[in-house]
C-alpha cells in the first residue's frame, strides 16, 4: 500500500510546483502570441486569404458541368404531321458541358499573383500583431517586476525603522532621549507597514492585469521571474540610424503595406487587361429518348444512337464600346496605386517617429541612471551620518527620518531609472527584430 501512497503524494507536490512555476519574459510572449484573440483572428484571415490563392490558380482549370432532365407531357399535343392528338408523353434529356479560357488579356495570371501579395501580407500582418502583444507583454513584465522591487525597498525600510525602535528603546533607557521620542518611530513603523501592504496589493493588481492580458485563468498562482539588473557597463544602446535601418527592413507592417502596394499595381494590370479580345472554347455532348404512348417508339440503344449530339465551339468576344466602365475601373485602380502609395510612405514615417521618441526615452533613462547612483551615493552618506548622530543621541528622530526617506526615495529613483532603461532597450530591440 506504500507504494501508490507514494506516487499519490509525488503527483500532488508536483502538480502543486509545476502550478507555482514562474514564467519567464520567454514563456509569456510565447504563450501571449499562441493565445492571443487579435493573433488569431489574423491568422483566420490569413487561412481564408490562402483559399483565394488556391481559387485564382484553379479558375484556369475548365469547368465540367452535367445536365439530366425528365418531362412528362400529358393530354392534346401536336404530333410530327402537324396534328392534335391525345397522347401522353416522355422526354428524357442528359447533356455534358464544359468550357475553357483560352486568353483573356493575363487577367487571371494576375489575379493569381494579386491573390499571392494579399496572402503575404496577411501572414505580415500576423506578425505584426504578434509584435504589438510583444510590447504589451514587456510592458506588463517590467511593471510587475518594478513594483516588487518597490515591495523590497518598502520592506528595507520597515526594517531599518524596526532597528531604529530597538535603538530609541535603548537611549530613552539610557536617559539621552526624551520618552515621547519612542512614539514617532512607531508612527513611522506602522506608516511603513501600511506602505508594505499596498505595495504587495500593487504587485497583485499588476500580475492579475498580466494574467488577463495573456488569457490564464488561475490568476491567484500566476507569477513571474524577477527581471535581471545586469550591470551598468553592460548597458550598451546602438546608433539610431543602425535601428531604425534594421527595424525598417524587419518590420512586418512596412513589409506588409509595401506587398499591399504590389497588390494595387496589379489590380491595375487586371482591369487593363479588359481592353483586350477574350477567347474561350466550350465543347459539349447531348442526348435523349421519347417514349409516346399509341404509338411505335424506337428502343432506348437505338434512339441513344441518333439522338446523339456533340458540339465544339469557339468563342471571341472583342471588346469595343461598355459605357467607359473599363477605362473608369483603369483610373480608379490607379487612384488606389496612389493612395496605398501615401499609405505605406505613411507607415515609415510614423515608425520613424515612434522610434525616435522611444531612442529618446531611452537615452534619457540611460542618463538617469547615473544620476541616480550619483544620488543614492551622497543619500547613503547623508544617512550614515545622520545614523552615527542618533546612535550618538545628539541627532533628533526627525533628522534621521528625513534622512532615512531620502536614501530611500534615492534608490527607488534608480531602481525606476534602471528598468525604465532596461524595458525601452528590450523594446528597441523587439523593433529591431531580435
Amino acid at each position: 500500500m506504500r507504494t501508490p501512497l507514494l506516487v499519490i503524494w509525488l503527483l500532488f507536490v508536483s502538480s502543486i510546483l509545476f502550478g507555482q512555476q514562474k514564467w519567464t519574459l520567454e514563456q509569456c510572449l510565447e504563450h501571449a502570441k499562441v493565445e492571443n484573440i487579435q493573433v488569431q483572428q489574423r491568422l483566420i484571415q490569413a487561412e481564408n486569404a490562402k483559399i483565394n490563392l488556391q481559387q485564382s490558380k484553379q479558375n484556369l482549370l475548365p469547368d465540367l458541368n452535367m445536365y439530366v432532365g425528365q418531362s412528362f407531357s400529358f393530354g392534346r399535343s401536336i404530333d410530327e404531321t402537324n396534328t392534335y392528338q391525345n397522347n401522353n408523353v416522355q422526354n428524357t434529356n442528359f447533356s455534358l458541358s464544359s468550357s475553357l479560357n483560352l486568353y483573356d488579356g493575363g487577367r487571371m495570371f494576375y489575379a493569381i499573383e494579386k491573390s499571392k501579395l494579399d496572402f503575404q501580407a496577411l501572414l505580415l500582418d500576423v506578425e505584426q500583431e504578434k509584435s504589438t502583444i510583444e510590447l504589451q507583454v514587456l510592458l506588463h513584465y517590467f511593471q510587475v517586476s518594478y513594483a516588487k522591487k518597490q515591495v523590497e525597498l518598502a520592506e528595507n525600510q520597515y526594517a531599518l525603522t524596526s532597528n531604529q525602535l530597538e535603538k530609541t528603546k535603548a537611549l530613552i533607557d539610557a536617559g539621552r532621549l526624551p520618552e515621547g521620542e519612542i512614539y514617532q518611530v512607531k508612527a513611522q513603523l506602522s506608516q511603513e507597514e501600511l506602505a508594505i501592504l499596498q505595495a504587495k496589493h500593487e504587485v497583485n493588481n499588476l500580475l492579475m492585469q498580466f494574467a488577463q492580458l495573456l488569457l490564464i485563468d488561475d490568476v491567484d498562482s500566476f507569477d513571474i521571474e524577477d527581471v535581471e539588473i545586469v550591470a551598468r557597463e553592460e548597458y550598451l544602446l546602438p546608433m539610431f540610424e543602425n535601428v531604425y535601418t534594421s527595424t525598417i527592413a524587419t518590420m512586418p507592417s512596412i513589409r506588409a503595406e509595401q506587398l499591399r502596394l504590389e497588390s494595387a499595381n496589379q489590380q491595375v494590370r487586371i482591369e487593363k487587361s479588359a481592353y483586350y479580345p477574350r477567347l474561350s472554347m466550350g465543347a459539349s455532348y447531348g442526348n435523349g429518348y421519347y417514349n409516346a404512348e399509341n404509338r411505335l417508339n424506337l428502343p432506348f440503344s437505338e434512339q441513344w444512337q441518333q439522338n446523339q449530339n456533340i458540339a465544339v465551339t469557339l468563342n471571341l468576344q472583342i471588346p469595343i464600346f461598355n459605357k467607359m466602365s473599363v477605362i473608369n475601373r483603369v483610373k480608379q485602380s490607379e487612384l488606389a496605386v496612389k493612395s496605398q502609395e501615401l499609405v505605406a510612405k505613411n507607415t515609415k514615417i510614423q515608425l520613424r517617429q515612434e522610434l525616435q521618441q522611444a531612442y529618446l526615452l531611452t537615452v534619457a533613462a540611460k542618463e538617469k541612471i547615473s544620476v541616480s547612483e550619483n544620488n543614492v551615493r551622497a543619500m547613503q552618506k547623508s544617512f550614515d551620518y545622520q545614523t552615527e548622530k542618533f546612535d550618538s543621541g545628539v541627532s533628533t528622530i526627525y533628522e534621521y527620518n528625513e534622512a532615512k526617506n531620502a536614501l530611500t526615495k534615492a534608490l527607488s529613483n534608480q531602481t525606476q531609472a534602471m528598468f525604465e532603461f532596461l524595458f525601452r532597450s528590450k523594446a528597441i530591440e523587439l523593433y529591431m527584430g531580435k
